[in-house]
């Protein structure tokens, strides 16, 4: 797998969610990830940067969000930085899942997707930002994926 850093600079609006689906996609097609890492690197993202839009940065439509991917190792790191207000998502308790479909009820899944898709989740506030860096480790080419995604 190739090595080496993207950076990508959002504004704080949804209309942009395109933009990183379109940057996932190089970066990943350019490590030659097969579909279940780019299932799981794309949704985790795409939760991030949504949470960020939906609750960090609501109504600071000149805000921005910074995505930095490093591929290294057979590993893509993804490190998502806003200045919105302190938000640590590995503090926030783990949601209970409902045993019946009946209790269940849409939405608040997404930091259970991050936890579950990214093989390492860190947080860091650095200089008045959030930094979540999301860490995946990434099937050689060609290798069948390990069980479900």
């Amino acid at each position: 797998m190739p090595s080496g850093s993207r950076t990508l600079h959002l504004s704080a609006a949804a209309a942009e969610l395109p933009r990183l689906a379109a940057w996932l996609g190089e970066i990943l097609t350019g490590l030659g990830a097969g579909d279940r890492d780019r299932f799981r690197v794309d949704l985790a993202a795409t939760e991030v940067v949504t949470n960020i839009l939906s609750y960090g940065l609501a109504g600071q439509a000149t805000a921005e969000i910074r995505l930095e991917g490093v591929a290294a190792g057979g590993k893509l790191s993804l490190t998502i930085s806003d200045g919105g207000p302190a938000f640590d998502p590995l503090q926030a308790p783990e949601k209970v899942l409902p045993t019946r479909l009946e209790d269940a009820a849409p939405g608040g899944l997404g930091l259970v997707l991050i936890r579950n898709y990214a093989d390492e989740v860190r947080y860091a506030r650095v200089d008045g930002e959030n930094r979540l860096t999301l860490v995946f480790r990434l099937a050689a080419p060609g290798t069948p994926p390990a069980g479900p995604a």
